[in-house]
């Protein structure tokens, strides 16, 4: 399986305009606050893990301009990278991070496919962060990611800051957003599922 490169980023990929109607119909949803998703699906509150504001895009009609915004870019970036059988686009969360929030280290893929629901039988392969954000309206809220051959080794993300930019990574990747220190950090998160890895 190849998982080189670690990550595809493209600055500055989504215009103003389109981080400014994100972030208009993400204030509209309802806000959950710091909550982490376990293996069945159900929203649990572990702040000791995470501390932030969420909320979901449910797979509407109503919000099919946003998938087919965001998933172009990501379906290319996995073609010519990693090449994993990937079949379908869990709810994108909307996520805003205030100054002392924080997500500690984690991976996204759960440790065994979905047992029900929609996704049955079917596990993360593709996690996807976009910048909501001017970087200068916030300090602190760095994307972290470790290297999965070198625990040790700790990448900050810097291409992630201009507003409208966005990252995809393998989710078995353990990542972290550190603690905002000033101002607001409002991001969009999805995750790509497929068949499990063999």
């Amino acid at each position: 399986m190849n998982i080189k490169p670690l990550y595809v980023y493209k600055a500055a990929h989504f215009s103003p305009e389109t981080c400014d109607r994100i972030i208009m119909e993400g204030e509209k949803l309802k806000i959950l606050t710091g909550a982490t998703l376990g293996l069945e699906g159900k929203l649990g509150a572990n702040t000791d893990v995470r501390d932030s504001k969420l909320a979901f895009f449910q797979l509407e009609k109503q919000f099919q301009w946003l998938y087919d915004t965001v998933l172009e870019p990501v379906f290319a970036a996995n073609k010519q990278q990693w090449h994993f059988h990937i079949s379908a686009c869990e709810p994108m969360q909307y996520t805003t991070y205030e100054s002392g929030q924080f997500y500690s280290w984690h991976v996204d893929q759960h440790s065994e496919p979905y047992s029900d629901g929609m996704f049955k039988g079917m596990t993360r392969k593709l996690s996807i962060t976009i910048q909501l954000t001017e970087p200068d309206d916030y300090d602190g809220g760095d994307f972290e990611i470790r290297d999965y051959c070198d625990y040790d080794s700790v990448q900050t993300i810097k291409g992630l800051r201009p507003r409208g930019s966005l990252l995809v990574f393998p989710s078995f990747l353990m990542h972290r957003v550190t603690p905002v220190t000033r101002g607001v950090r409002r991001s969009l998160v999805c995750w790509i599922v497929g068949p499990p890895f063999t």
